[in-house]
């Protein structure tokens, strides 16, 4: 069962944009949402959808399930910190 979000998963998923080339904009028209919400993301404001996760894990060219353990914490097997 999932408990908790990750501390880091903004600062991962932001590592992966910026590994692209791209900016808050770009990332966002890329996954049709607004620079406001990638923002917020990746300040770890806000838990991205089920939804997001997917095109997210597509856009940076990284497994779903790998950006789930990134995103959602799941002691005592989880990799986050």
């Amino acid at each position: 069962m999932i408990t908790a979000p990750c501390s880091n998963y903004g600062a991962f998923i932001k590592e992966g944009r910026i590994n692209k080339g791209w900016t808050e904009e770009q990332f966002a028209e890329r996954l049709m949402t607004t620079r406001s919400y990638i923002g917020k993301i990746e300040r770890g404001e806000v838990h991205p959808s089920e939804t997001l996760i997917l095109r997210i894990s597509k856009e940076l060219n990284i497994s779903h399930q790998e950006l789930q353990l990134a995103i959602w914490c799941d002691p005592p097997h989880s990799v986050c910190s």
